[in-house]
């Protein structure tokens, strides 16, 4: 069996990184505040950010595993075209969705540029950017599975049951 090339590996490797700065922050300042007595004031808002970004980019690997939460039994017991026909509908809806949103979080994202946050002074539209880079992210990743199920299902290899 041909092995297919893993688009998402990058975003993967970096939700690792995110997950790892996260508890390395966590566990500095447990050591800090419990053992030197002093608290690091710019934290806990970094591990909150860090949080969101990771989410979002989780959510984009989540849309190119096509691991989202369905269910598909009546669908399944529609022949291969029909599922698929489902399954192409289904993905579209997803790339609509996170395009307009992520086109609609911009205005958000704009608004809140010119604000900082409290500890670390970061414009607090580099937080709100995580919801519009993962649903740009997410429509892209979903595009990219639609392909490789497209390819799947003209060599006859397609079935909902296998994820996708």
């Amino acid at each position: 069996m041909k092995r297919r090339l893993d688009y998402a590996a990058p975003l993967r490797h970096a939700v690792g990184l995110m997950f790892l700065l996260i508890i390395l922050v966590t566990c500095l300042q447990v050591f800090c505040r419990y053992v030197l007595n002093d608290s690091l004031v710019w934290s806990e808002e970094l591990v909150r950010f860090t949080v969101i970004w990771m989410c979002f980019f989780g959510a984009a690997v989540s849309c190119y595993d096509d691991s989202n939460m369905m269910l598909n039994t009546v669908i399944e017991k529609l022949p291969t075209k029909a599922q698929f026909a489902v399954y192409l509908l289904r993905q579209l809806v997803i790339i609509v969705f996170c395009l307009i949103c992520s086109y609609r979080g911009m205005a958000v994202v704009r608004a809140a540029w010119y604000t900082r946050s409290a500890a670390l002074h970061i414009p607090n539209g580099v937080w709100r950017l995580a919801g519009v880079v993962g649903l740009v992210l997410m429509a892209i990743y979903t595009l990219l599975r639609v392909i490789t199920d497209f390819r799947r299902f003209r060599n006859g290899e397609f079935s909902l049951k296998d994820g996708g």
